[in-house]
């Protein structure tokens, strides 16, 4: 988010991001609508676009990232998409059949598997995929850690009535810092020197 990338800095330098109000349009709000037309069928391609865009338009110290990632991994996020579509579908529209109390816990339930399996995946293949003239990034995201992360904070939040959102937003924080690496080269070793 635009609050990360201004409070995260390395030797006073912080994160630049170079993109045209068009694109930034098209980005947010073109591939977002495109997955909503085609009821998730143009996910995979829609986000890959996405984290492509979001990658070309970042640079550090003065060097441009890139995307080097492959949309293939991307269809693994679909199934569990058309799963929880179609598990929302039956219990919105059989209620008949089954009342809500009993499919509503199981559609919660199924949305927050595909939450966090696409935030897992979606982390992982944004910075997995970055590359730049200084290093490489790895990112480290496990699908039952994160989720135990969430759980938590959303019980939490709801105990206290919302009291415990900002120490969630601390625990999220540490989680994404404390799984995600950067990997210097030479490169990087001659542009630190050049700083001092």
């Amino acid at each position: 988010s635009e609050f990360q990338q201004r409070h995260s800095l390395y030797r006073h330098l912080s994160f630049r991001q170079n993109a045209s109000l068009r694109d930034t349009y098209v980005n947010c709000l073109g591939w977002p609508l495109a997955i909503l037309l085609t009821a998730g069928l143009a996910a995979p391609y829609a986000v890959f676009k996405m984290q492509e865009y979001w990658a070309k338009t970042k640079s550090f110290g003065g060097y441009q990232f890139e995307f080097v990632g492959s949309i293939k991994p991307y269809f693994a996020l679909l199934p569990p998409l058309l799963i929880a579509e179609a598990l929302t579908f039956v219990g919105v529209y059989g209620n008949q059949y089954l009342p809500y109390w009993f499919s509503m816990p199981i559609i919660l339930v199924a949305w927050l598997f595909v939450f966090v399996g696409w935030r897992v995946t979606l982390v992982n293949l944004q910075w997995n995929g970055v590359s730049c003239k200084l290093g490489s990034f790895v990112a480290t995201w496990e699908s039952r850690s994160y989720r135990n992360c969430v759980v938590q904070n959303i019980c939490l939040c709801l105990i206290t009535l919302g009291f415990y959102w900002p120490w969630a937003r601390v625990r999220s924080a540490h989680y994404k810092a404390s799984h995600l690496a950067f990997f210097a080269n030479q490169r990087f070793k001659k542009w630190q020197r050049s700083l001092d």
